[in-house]
């Protein structure tokens, strides 16, 4: 549990948002029930409670455990990174990463829309040029020349349609009229 005066603080915040005084009756149940949550666990509760998916009233001790484990259900997935466990990628899944990610910049630098269907073939190839990269990576002492990579980037990305020559790329402004 946090410290005494945070956890009175977000008490207070929690009783205020139902209109409902912050006994000290009210401090000890709550205090005693809770006090085993992790320091942040209390105050994302008190958040949630309060949020839109929240009960109408005041919870009891026995709702906000429940209301807890709903807010625990409906989270997101955590990011394996923010876990704490390894990350399976290598140096070539990054660099396809920075790769893939400036070419999306440029392409809206220029006001051009990638549709779902192109997106899906970007990423693939993508994937498609780390393996080759770590394939090649292996039969080459761990060295790629560079522009050995940018052309083998650039034949992958052409059957998404593209090319430097234009592609298939649709500007803001054509998107928005259509």
């Amino acid at each position: 549990m946090s410290g005494p005066d945070e956890f009175d603080k977000s008490l207070a915040v929690l009783c205020a948002g139902f209109n409902v005084p912050c006994t000290e009756d009210r401090r000890a149940a709550y205090g005693k029930a809770f006090r085993k949550l992790p320091p942040t666990g209390w105050e994302r509760l008190v958040d949630y409670t309060l949020s839109e998916s929240g009960p109408d009233k005041m919870p009891r001790v026995s709702e906000l455990w429940q209301l807890r484990k709903e807010m625990r259900a409906s989270a997101p997935p955590k990011d394996p990174v923010q876990q704490g466990l390894p990350w399976e990628g290598d140096q070539w899944d990054i660099a396809s990463n920075h790769h893939l990610l400036a070419h999306i910049v440029r392409r809206v630098i220029a006001r051009e829309v990638i549709g779902v269907a192109q997106t899906h073939c970007l990423v693939e190839a993508k994937k498609a040029w780390a393996a080759d990269m770590r394939d090649l990576a292996r039969s080459n002492n761990g060295e790629v020349p560079v522009e050995l990579q940018r052309s083998i980037w650039r034949d992958q990305h052409r059957a998404c349609g593209e090319g430097r020559s234009g592609g298939s790329a649709v500007s803001f402004d054509t998107a928005k009229k259509a």
